[in-house]
C-alpha cells in the first residue's frame, strides 16, 4: 500500500478526523481530501502522468504542501481518481 492508498483509506472510514491541525485550525480527512483531488485533477488537466517529474514550490501552509504531495503520489495509484 503507497502513501495515497493508505491516506484514502483513513480519508474513506474517519473523514471527519483532524488530519492537520495549523495554526490553531483543525483540517479533517474529508477537507484534506478534497484538495487532494483538486490538486490531482488540476495535475492531470497540466497534462502530468505517472513519471512526469515535478517540482513543487508552496507557500508554509502545511495542508496544501500535504494536499500536492498526495495527489502526486496517487498518480500511479488505481484509487487515485475522483469517486
Amino acid at each position: 500500500m503507497n502513501i495515497a492508498a493508505a491516506f484514502e483509506e483513513v480519508a474513506r472510514c474517519r473523514p471527519g478526523l483532524a488530519a492537520v491541525v495549523e495554526d490553531g485550525r483543525a483540517i479533517d480527512y474529508a477537507t484534506l481530501r478534497q484538495a487532494v483531488r483538486h490538486a490531482a485533477a488540476a495535475f492531470t488537466a497540466a497534462g502530468w502522468t505517472a513519471g512526469t517529474r515535478v517540482g513543487v514550490a508552496l507557500p508554509s501552509p502545511t495542508a496544501m504542501q500535504l494536499a500536492a504531495m498526495l495527489a502526486l503520489s496517487g498518480k500511479d495509484s488505481p484509487s487515485s481518481g475522483p469517486s
